[in-house]
């Protein structure tokens, strides 16, 4: 399955949106595999990425995943992100409301 996303919060201070392509395959058990591309946006500057993950969802409905994340272009306020990895961790709600943590590795 290939859903569109978009979102919005707060990258080491900086006010960003993302939005992007992501594609979907349900394994058993619950196991959701997927990898997709995007762009982050600031004011001044973006930086695009590309994402694998792997999730699981829980006996509560909420989806908890962990993202390996490639930025191999930034410019503007997002710079700082040029040519590094991220993991990222996420927990979204059925509803599609997520709470994501973000570590860069340089």
């Amino acid at each position: 399955m290939q859903v569109a996303f978009t979102g919005k919060g707060v990258l080491s201070g900086v006010n960003v949106s993302d939005n992007g392509r992501v594609f979907i395959t349900n394994k058993t058990a619950g196991v959701v595999y997927s990898q997709g591309q995007g762009v982050l946006m600031a004011k001044i500057g973006t930086a695009t990425f590309t994402f694998q993950v792997i999730g699981h969802y829980g006996a509560d409905g909420k989806l908890r995943d962990i993202d390996t994340v490639f930025h191999p272009k930034a410019i503007g306020n997002l710079a700082f992100l040029g040519n590094t990895v991220a993991i990222v961790k996420d927990e979204i709600d059925k509803t599609g409301n997520a709470i994501t943590k973000f570590w860069v590795l340089k």
